[in-house]
């Protein structure tokens, strides 16, 4: 009663929600302010905002309803209720926007016409009685592009906004600085061109670089930077000239906003190896060609070798070349530099950075069901879950957990550095205990070779495989859930378990047959082959349709080829290097048709003779230049690498070699290339012993050397691009500049 006593007494008219509440939930309150309003010599500006938000639906009736029109003063529904809304409208004038839309054109019509005292009345009106918040223009384009070009009266150009900055007097304070006048979140200005606005931002200088503005000037546009930067380059905004709207708000116009501001842009603190995998990250996230980000140099001034990025890659990403993500990832430092080199190879051959990177999503997914603070590897798990995290874990799948988890680790760039570095220590992990012992995936395919021989000859009860972890076994017992993931209890209310191998958790297993453990190279000894089946015809139709659909993009692409100007060498680049990719994937898609059945273990099998067996460095080389000396010998890797860097997208030993010459060549003397064109001469006389035994000396600076000259040229691409981001495409700039600064810490921005 309160409430009703102070309304009556001030027949104020609704101002806020709580009174509109009062006046639309009771029909007597609506009548009365309906008259009230109409006896009101100017619009009720408050009330006309809060119709808008409720027109909006930002304003819930419902809930207005159940908090304030509840019974004795209540005695409307909310369709009553949204009914009396439309009669205060009614009341006020209030215009619909298809009505907004009519006089808007015919303001337009008295504009051409230059009835230029209708086109005032109109606007006032409009003013008045249409609803032209920032959320209905932003909705209706229609509207805001032509009441644009309506409240230019005299045809002087004006900056418009989509979303307008609303702290303060901000657009004020611009207009000010821009000698402009605000009428309506319009600034009227003199200029009538993009390239005038950058003036009025750009301190003037002269040839030498001097700045020749006073040091008023430089003030006053330094501030008019300032407030564009902070408050204005994300609200949209246009210069409308002439009748044309230019988009100031564009990557390209603020790319050219951002250098005639001559902020300056510097590298933040020591650029290390590690900060070369941030560099590929950043350019990997930056849209389009990533041509103009790839190191050109090396400090030494010689030319960086296409093998340090895969040729195969797409335009569009950064992919650096295996051998060097080893050199910059690892220390090969002292007399033991090749036991370091090949256990880097051993670890990315058994164990891959992706299958690494899948067993820490195990854990991560393992440790959030089990309601573990962290995981085995001692990654917080907190940081998945909570407010901004993974919510409702028990009702999604597998599928759906997994890739929230990989959605949250690409969302954050420590938290990438975090699982880099974990999956570094699962893939060292491998190879610590698989000098005897069988690899998981080994293991899988022994068990399926096994359960395919006489059973007569070969029983499963002889047959005892245990999965491992560290040194300890990985099995472990679980929790049997129902359908609703709760746990499930016997008939005396205990829990009812299961055994779990722990395949996923192990990084090795062991394999007994009889009671007498195998070894990998018992198994291959035996001549036991883990075989996959004959393709089915159906299989074979698939490839068969495969090839041809690659064949034809290859024509089609060969044709586009063909009519691109031979002096556009940036397109002929692009759909030469696809055109390439085609050819191999097309030649190799014929080879695998041609297979029937494939050798599992052979890869492995492979990999054991050429990497386990590897005891030092020089009897390695000799016996490589022994083994290709039909094909050209050791400096035949090296011609290898340099026809193509794809052919080092798989690491093994050989190409190693090809690697490390071609690209000492470049960061170095050739000291490799010299030396293995003396093995090849005679691999078995002394003097290639020697010559390998001198080079092994070498090669802990020589590649302590190349790490630091692979480090120092993307440093330079980097340096290059902050002190020259004129020079970049207009429309990658700011994106750069956003994945080096804000994302990275690459860069620093400042004066």
């Amino acid at each position: 009663m309160i409430i009703i006593s102070w309304f009556s007494l001030l027949k104020m008219i609704p101002s806020d929600k709580f009174t509109l509440a009062y006046v639309i939930s009771n029909s007597k309150e609506t009548a009365k302010a309906v008259e009230e309003i109409k006896n009101l010599s100017k619009t009720p500006k408050n009330l006309k905002k809060l119709l808008i938000t409720v027109e909006s639906e930002q304003l819930n009736l419902q809930e207005l309803k159940d908090q304030f029109g509840q019974p004795p003063h209540g005695d409307q529904t909310v369709e009553q209720m949204r009914e009396n809304c439309q009669k205060l409208m009614d009341a006020i004038g209030f215009m619909t926007k298809e009505d907004a839309l009519a006089l808007i054109n015919e303001g337009l019509k008295a504009k051409e016409a230059t009835n230029t005292q209708r086109v005032k009345e109109i606007l006032a009106e409009l003013d008045q009685k249409a609803d032209l918040s920032e959320r209905t223009l932003r909705r209706n384009k229609e509207i805001r592009d032509k009441l644009d070009i309506l409240r230019v009266s005299d045809e002087k150009p004006f900056l418009s906004f989509d979303n307008p900055p609303n702290e303060g007097n901000v657009l004020q304070k611009f207009a000010e600085l821009l000698d402009g006048e605000l009428k309506n979140n319009i600034i009227f200005v003199d200029f009538s061109t993009p390239n005038e606005l950058i003036a009025a931002m750009r301190p003037v200088k002269d040839k030498k670089g001097n700045i020749t503005d006073s040091d008023e000037v430089v003030a006053k546009k330094t501030e008019i930077f300032t407030i564009w930067n902070k408050h204005i380059r994300t609200s949209g905004w246009k210069l409308n000239a002439g009748g044309k709207s230019q988009d100031l708000s564009d990557l390209v116009t603020r790319k050219k906003i951002f250098v005639a501001s001559d902020k300056k842009l510097t590298v933040a603190g020591t650029f290390s190896a590690a900060s070369v995998l941030k560099y590929v990250r950043a350019v990997d996230n930056i849209k389009g060609s990533v041509r103009a980000f790839k190191p050109k140099k090396f400090p030494n001034g010689r030319s960086v070798p296409s093998v340090l990025l895969l040729d195969k890659s797409s335009p569009n990403s950064m992919n650096l070349n295996p051998y060097a993500k080893l050199i910059l990832t690892n220390d090969f430092s002292g007399k033991e530099w090749f036991n370091k080199f090949f256990d880097s190879l051993r670890i990315q051959q058994l164990l891959t950075e992706e299958e690494a990177n899948s067993l820490i999503i195990d854990e991560i997914y393992k440790a959030i069901l089990e309601n573990e603070s962290s995981t085995v590897s001692g990654i917080n798990v907190n940081t998945f879950l909570g407010k901004d995290g993974i919510t409702d874990v028990k009702t999604k799948t597998k599928k759906k957990l997994k890739a929230e988890i990989r959605s949250i680790i690409e969302g954050s760039t420590s938290l990438q550095d975090r699982i880099y570095s974990k999956v570094l220590d699962k893939q060292k992990e491998q190879l610590k205990y698989l000098e005897d012992n069988f690899t998981v995936k080994e293991a899988a395919s022994f068990i399926k070779l096994y359960e395919s021989l006489d059973r007569e000859d070969y029983p499963m009860e002889d047959l005892d495989v245990e999965y491992f972890k560290d040194g300890r076994p990985s099995a472990f017992e679980s929790s049997v859930l129902d359908d609703e993931g709760k746990e499930t209890r016997d008939e005396k209310g205990s829990i009812i378990t299961q055994s779990n191998k722990g395949t996923e958790l192990a990084n090795y297993a062991t394999i007994k047959l009889e009671g007498d453990k195998l070894t990998p190279n018992d198994a291959y000894e035996f001549g036991m082959k883990v075989t996959t089946p004959e393709f089915s015809q159906e299989s074979k139709d698939k490839r068969a349709k495969g090839i041809e659909i690659q064949e034809a993009n290859l024509i089609s692409s060969k044709k586009r080829l063909a009519k691109i100007p031979k002096d556009d060498k940036s397109k002929r680049e692009v759909l030469e290097t696809k055109i390439k990719n085609l050819e191999d994937r097309i030649k190799e898609s014929k080879e695998n048709r041609k297979k029937t059945v494939s050798d599992v273990g052979q890869d492995v099998s492979k990999l054991r003779n050429e990497l386990l067996d590897v005891k030092d460095f020089p009897s390695y080389v000799v016996s490589m230049s022994k083994k290709l000396k039909e094909e050209g010998g050791l400096i035949s890797l090296v011609s290898q690498v340099m026809r193509s860097a794809s052919a080092l997208d798989q690491i093994t030993p050989e190409r190693s070699l090809g690697f490390l010459s071609q690209m000492i060549n470049h960061t170095g003397n050739d000291e490799v290339g010299e030396a293995f064109n003396t093995i090849d001469a005679d691999p078995e006389s002394e003097s290639a012993k020697d010559t390998a035994n001198e080079l092994n000396d070498k090669m802990p600076q020589l590649l302590s050397n190349m790490k630091k000259e692979l480090t120092g040229a993307f440093e330079l691409k980097l340096k290059h691009f902050a002190e020259n981001p004129a020079s970049y495409p207009d429309n990658q700039v700011i994106l750069a500049k956003k994945q080096f600064v804000d994302k990275e810490n690459l860069l620093i921005e400042g004066e």
